[in-house]
């Protein structure tokens, strides 16, 4: 049952980790909501008070004009804000793993380890550990209960079939929760 990959990590892998484990986190969602609502009064407030302050000098149908203005920026504060995270995700990522890019991985997936062997050493894992394996449209992610992630790309994976019929062996005999998002997408 021992399962052999040899594979190596660039930004992009780190990226999409990233984004995915910033994505799933309760309190990132929740800051996103914040910016949003602050966002979206902010701008409400701002426009009633520039009505009220200058209600002699602005022509009603300016103020109505400015409406879908504001309306548009509220729809596309979202994808703005999501767009500004990427970036700073990016530049962090960049300075968290820059070190790490490019480098071989092997990983060993034995009866009841996986033994990692990088540039730092070697690490054997037991599956007891993991908390999850996800599997993205690019990537799997194993989760550790610790909140650390080992990071497989799909595109190291020769037989893929195979190696899912694995993975969902190894999961299912070890308690593991296996979720399948192939639709997921920052």
């Amino acid at each position: 049952m021992d399962i052999n990959l040899k594979y190596k990590l660039y930004q992009q892998d780190y990226l999409h980790q990233v984004l995915y484990s910033n994505a799933m986190s309760k309190n990132a969602k929740k800051q996103r909501l914040r910016a949003w609502v602050f966002t979206t009064f902010f701008i409400l407030i701002l426009s009633f008070l520039w009505l009220s302050v200058s209600n002699d000098t602005i022509e009603m149908g300016h103020y109505l004009g400015a409406i879908p203005t504001c309306i548009i920026g509220i729809l596309c504060f979202p994808y703005f804000f999501k767009f500004i995270q990427k970036k700073q995700l990016l530049k962090h990522t960049n300075e968290v793993y820059k070190n790490n890019y490019g480098k071989e991985i092997n990983l060993l997936f034995g009866t009841n380890t996986i033994e990692i062997q990088n540039a730092l050493g070697i690490s054997k894992i037991n599956y007891s550990a993991l908390e999850k394996i996800i599997e993205t449209s690019s990537h799997f992610f194993m989760v550790l209960k610790a909140g650390s992630y080992i990071i497989i790309p799909k595109s190291s994976i020769k037989n893929m079939d195979d190696f899912r019929v694995k993975i969902k062996n190894i999961a299912s005999k070890s308690k593991i929760l296996y979720s399948t998002e192939l639709d997921w997408k920052w």
